[in-house]
């Protein structure tokens, strides 16, 4: 039975697949992010676990720095 969206908006964690998948990246790239420290994660075992608020906040942080900078963009060729 796979997971739903709202069984995963109740955990606390991200399995590396799910990251993939919510991201539309691939494994390896999921890896590299882990390898960065660009959210907070634990290893158990050979399983990775990311955490879920340090996740959203990443995504929420790099979501509002877009349009921060689509802004800015539009303000060049409105001048």
């Amino acid at each position: 039975m796979g997971m739903t969206a709202e069984n995963i908006a109740e955990k606390r964690c991200y399995t590396v697949k799910e990251v993939q998948e919510m991201l539309g990246i691939s494994r390896p790239t999921v890896y590299e992010l882990l390898k960065k420290n660009e959210f907070r994660w634990i290893q158990i075992g050979n399983k990775y676990r990311i955490s879920k608020k340090s996740f959203d906040e990443w995504l929420d942080q790099k979501v509002r720095n877009y349009i921060i900078y689509l802004l800015n963009d539009m303000q060049t060729y409105m001048l």
